[in-house]
């Protein structure tokens, strides 16, 4: 009996800025004067008219506003905004961002985003929305533009109630404000902070018609107050009151059952006769539960300070919430224009209210804009397959073999910019180097496609997918540094097994930010695929039964049903060869090449069918002899050939034993 295993043979063969986010078109810089900031500054909410920005803006911003969205220097870490207003056949508008810093030594840069159609504007209470940019203190702030309904409080907590003429929007010092008409025109908060708010501060933009006494800007405490009097209660309003009433004068005033300016109120007034410009007033209360304190600003500059004393700048008998326009009692209503009324429940500095002043007087020299700049396409510079090592250059593939492909990108917004980045490797059918031929989707004969999808933890995909032999090596690629504008991105992959063999295979990259039309660079080079050839033997052994010396090639030494799967990528030679030695216990035989074997001596011959007169003589290892030259390129799974056939015959003497050898099949790419 003979026991023959089978062994399957396998051949050898610069600091860059980036962009916010694609899908917004465009940006602006807008570049806060230093000279202008009073103090380095925290979380400080700058106003941008929105005219200042440009003709450019208002023909690719959504009216209203909603896609507009605010980043620090780096271009993409975002910030709270406010957008009051963005009214693109006006060309006018209101935005308000919190700027996480502002220099007093140098200046600060932020970036506009805009021109998204598919974008809308944040929920109110969104992370990056209205009320966040607010959150530094602020307890209200009314930009009292409104031409109908309530006066909404930008943080989120108070909103105010037109009385009178109200609503009646009128020009303010940024956007709109509302116009009082002296007599009836008020409004009512639920804000009551100043009640207990050890700390706070007060501020309101107003243009009055008159400066008689008296007309209240802001007002809050006992009902029963009239600005003056023997009724705890805070203002800020137009005349002041001393030994009497005082006209052409600005004062603050906080007391409690004094009246005047009794040394133990908080009491600070200075000359006023303008009723034509809009002014900026600002009262600071300070330490009220131990040692009260006080000091105004008008237009960014303190009029001076004052202190009193905790008994006689007692809140505790205010029963009314912050009012702006009138006093509690029927009378001293404002005339005039005010804007934009802001409380915080603690100290704004001096650094703070000139800032403030500067940044809303004048916005167009507080801060410059630069040029409207459209979103840049991205370009691939370079494609080129290499080794492993970055460095050689390669000019042919072998399946199953690793290589590198590298693709240089551009992008003018930094490497953040792109979604994508592709190379797709393919056999060029027609050898004319069409960008148009490039497949769109991969092959295992013919294409795979490469992807890196860009982002801090770069995902790496290859189409055919990673159940062929097509394999992309994610674990060896590279993505480069996202914040500079140039990099190398390194695809690391093995052809699969069957990538057709021929001399003329490209490499096309393209580089996607998600809006702009795809970089792209096609790579001409026509690498040739070699020729790569894979056996599986699906029998691994077979077995002869007893045969007497001397029988000869015949169907009683005959197996047949021999399987063996062949893969190429191109046409093949499939070939066998036997071992030179087959052993027994008792002694070895040695192959016969020729077919007339000897004493001790066997020989075998092999078909791909059972058919003897097509068979040829198994040679002595390793040389092969060819059995089929037929063969095609194959799919991935193979070509099997289940018919495959060995003879045997036998010289004499032999042992009287089991002997033991190897056949080997194997698949060329010549004769």
């Amino acid at each position: 009996m003979l026991v023959i295993p089978f062994f399957p043979f396998l051949p050898s063969s610069a600091y860059a800025v980036g962009w916010y986010n694609p899908s917004w078109l465009y940006r602006e810089a807008v570049t806060i004067d230093y000279t202008k900031v009073g103090a380095d500054l925290t979380d400080f909410p700058v106003y941008i008219n929105l005219a200042n920005l440009g003709a450019s803006f208002f023909s690719h911003v959504n009216n209203g506003g909603g896609d507009i969205r605010i980043t620090k220097s780096d271009g993409t870490t975002e910030l709270a905004r406010e957008v009051v207003s963005c009214n693109t056949g006006t060309s006018t508008g209101e935005l308000h961002f919190k700027a996480d810093t502002l220099s007093s030594s140098a200046n600060t840069v932020f970036y506009i985003y805009y021109g998204n159609a598919g974008a809308s504007d944040y929920a109110v209470t969104d992370t990056y929305g209205r009320n966040a940019v607010w959150s530094n203190g602020y307890v209200g702030v009314w930009h009292l533009s409104e031409t109908s309904g309530s006066a909404a409080d930008s943080v989120g907590t108070h909103t105010g109630t037109f009385n009178g003429n109200l609503p009646s929007a009128a020009t303010g010092i940024m956007g709109s404000g509302q116009n009082l008409n002296g007599t009836t025109g008020y409004i009512q908060t639920d804000s009551g902070e100043l009640q207990t708010a050890d700390s706070f501060t007060i501020s309101a933009w107003f243009q009055t018609t008159v400066t008689d006494y008296a007309h209240h800007i802001a007002w809050e405490g006992d009902v029963a107050g009239n600005g003056w009097g023997t009724q705890a209660e805070i203002n800020l309003s137009i005349g002041e009151y001393t030994t009497s009433g005082q006209a052409n004068r600005l004062s603050t005033w906080l007391g409690s059952s004094v009246t005047g300016s009794a040394a133990d109120a908080i009491s600070l007034g200075v000359a006023f006769t303008d009723t034509t410009n809009f002014n900026y007033m600002v009262a600071v209360m300070t330490n009220l539960s131990t040692s009260p304190a006080g000091e105004m600003f008008l237009n960014g500059v303190s009029q001076g300070t004052d202190t009193g004393t905790t008994a006689n700048t007692s809140r505790a008998g205010w029963n009314t919430n912050l009012r702006v326009g009138r006093a509690g009692t029927n009378e001293r209503y404002f005339s005039g224009v005010i804007d934009e009324v802001r409380l915080s429940g603690g100290v704004r500095t001096s650094g703070w209210n000139s800032t403030e002043y500067n940044n809303q007087y004048t916005p167009g020299t507080f801060y410059s804009v630069g040029a409207e700049t459209p979103n840049s396409p991205p370009t691939v510079d370079a494609v080129g397959i290499y080794e492993t090592d970055h460095v050689t250059p390669v000019t042919s593939l072998t399946p199953q073999t690793e290589y590198a492909v590298k693709v240089t990108v551009t992008d003018a917004d930094t490497l953040n910019d792109l979604d994508t980045v592709k190379v797709t490797i393919f056999y060029d059918t027609d050898s004319d180097n069409d960008p148009a031929d490039v497949p769109g989707t991969g092959d295992t004969r013919n294409a795979a496609i490469l992807t890196c999808t860009v982002s801090g933890t770069p995902s790496w995909q290859i189409d055919p997918s990673a159940s062929t032999t097509w394999v992309l090596e994610s674990g060896s690629s590279v993505q480069p540094t996202l914040t500079n504008n140039t990099g190398d991105f390194w695809f690391h992959f093995r052809p699969g097994k069957v990538a057709t063999e021929s001399a003329d295979w490209d490499a096309y990259a393209a580089a996607d930010d998600g809006v702009n039309t795809p970089g792209t660079l096609y790579d001409s080079s026509g690498y040739d695929m070699n020729w790569y050839g894979e056996v599986s033997i699906d029998t691994v052994s077979v077995t002869w039964g007893p045969a007497a010396p001397g029988t000869d090639f015949g169907d009683t030494t005959k197996q047949t049903g021999i399987s063996v799967t062949y893969i190429s990528n191109g046409s093949y030679y499939e070939k066998v060869s036997a071992g030179s030695t087959w052993t027994s216990a008792s002694g070895d035989a040695t192959l016969n090449a020729g077919g007339n074997p000897g004493a001790l001596e066997i020989s075998i011959k092999a078909a791909v069918t059972d058919n003897l007169t097509s068979a040829v003589l198994a040679p002595v290892y390793a040389t092969y002899a060819t059995i089929d030259d037929t063969g095609t390129p194959t799919g991935e799974s193979g070509d099997v050939v289940a018919t495959n056939t060995l003879w045997l015959k036998l010289g004499t003497p032999l042992y009287a034993d089991t002997f033991s050898g190897t056949i080997y099949y194997m698949i060329t790419d010549s004769p």
